[in-house]
């Protein structure tokens, strides 16, 4: 959950490694500023005429200059391009975490317009991390196997995304509705790639997508819930017709006309 969005995370911070960033530029100010009275006082009594890479850490420092000091390696092998308008703690703290490796779906993520609760149940969709009757049963916890959705084949999440006949036809109509091409996958890796070729680009048509694409997740996880757990249930054009006055609410407003020109 704190890796970069571009890594299949949420891009939440890491405390510990902010911390670390975070003294470190108080190291890096040590080393680069001398018009601070602290400063003054660090050298003048710490460091005195040593360099800052290589002077001993004194024993007799506060726990607070000896964390200053130690903080030097951070520094030391940070590259620091100097940006202009860019903090100085991210840049040290995008080099702790390192390069990790990028998912092919984190175009589904950036600037997705969707209501947050549903990126995030669409983010667990992606990663096959929805708590769905196949995975309940590799735990060992008592749950039917049967789609809740169609009553007909096991639920998996290919199966409820892709296969189900709920699904299809949600995704039939809100497609059309939206003027988005037709899902015709039939796997979990053809539903991906998908998403994910028709949500690339910076094309009005595509930013529509990504929030129908999460928005119509969301829909068939709730519904699946509500029919599961509460015993309830609604028609498939209803759930159309409500994602459809969802996706018009939230659209923004350089995408207000194409949503309107649309026909349910």
């Amino acid at each position: 959950m704190c890796c970069l969005i571009s890594a299949g995370g949420l891009n939440l911070i890491q405390l510990q490694k902010w911390n670390q960033a975070a003294v470190a530029k108080l190291c890096w100010d040590l080393a680069h500023k001398e018009d601070k009275l602290w400063i003054k006082w660090i050298h003048t009594y710490y460091i005195k005429d040593q360099q800052l890479g290589d002077c001993v850490i004194p024993q007799q420092a506060s726990w607070m200059t000896k964390k200053i000091l130690a903080s030097r390696y951070i520094m030391l092998q940070s590259y620091l391009p100097s940006p202009q308008h860019q903090s100085m703690i991210r840049t040290f703290y995008l080099q702790l975490i390192g390069d990790l490796p990028r998912v092919q779906w984190k175009c589904l993520k950036f600037g997705n317009k969707a209501r947050p609760k549903a990126c995030f149940v669409m983010w667990l969709c992606l990663q096959q991390r929805l708590l769905t009757a196949d995975r309940l049963l590799k735990w060992d916890i008592e749950a039917s196997p049967t789609c809740v959705m169609c009553q007909q084949d096991p639920e998996s999440h290919e199966h409820l995304f892709v296969t189900c006949t709920v699904a299809k036809t949600l995704w039939a109509k809100v497609l059309r509705w939206s003027n988005n091409q037709l899902c015709i996958a039939t796997t979990w890796n053809e539903f991906v790639q998908w998403g994910i070729s028709s949500a690339k680009g910076k094309a009005q048509q595509a930013q529509l997508f990504k929030m129908v694409f999460a928005e119509c997740t969301y829909a068939l996880w709730t519904e699946r819930n509500q029919r599961l757990f509460e015993s309830t249930s609604r028609h498939v054009d209803q759930l159309a017709k409500d994602l459809a006055v969802i996706c018009t609410v939230r659209v923004p407003p350089g995408l207000q006309t194409l949503i309107h020109s649309f026909q349910f």
